[in-house]
């Protein structure tokens, strides 16, 4: 899990839903924390996907040195999925949710 640590700058959640290796917006999410660092603010990206559907993603962020959030998202109704999502939100002090779907 990453950690907010003594860092007190904005933080940007950037939330995708995604499954396999994703899409169109990936480069953009994943590059974000690069940029948003220079401006002053901390990105941090998560991808909600079906159960054991997440690895290609997170080698994708991590060859972009990417701050990255995996989480399973079972089905529409998945309340673990929310509870997962405010616990993040509260951790990190989240300033901004950037929904990119």
């Amino acid at each position: 899990m990453i950690s907010a640590g003594n860092d007190n700058r904005p933080v940007v959640l950037q939330v995708r839903s995604a499954n396999a290796t994703g899409g169109g917006p990936e480069p953009l999410i994943f590059d974000a924390p690069r940029y948003l660092d220079a401006l002053g603010y901390r990105a941090i990206s998560v991808y909600m996907h079906p159960p054991g559907d997440g690895e290609a993603l997170a080698q994708r962020a991590a060859d972009a040195r990417s701050p990255f959030v995996s989480i399973t998202d079972r089905h529409p109704l998945d309340l673990r999925l929310v509870r997962r999502m405010l616990r993040l939100c509260r951790e990190h002090r989240v300033d901004i949710w950037h929904g990119n779907d």
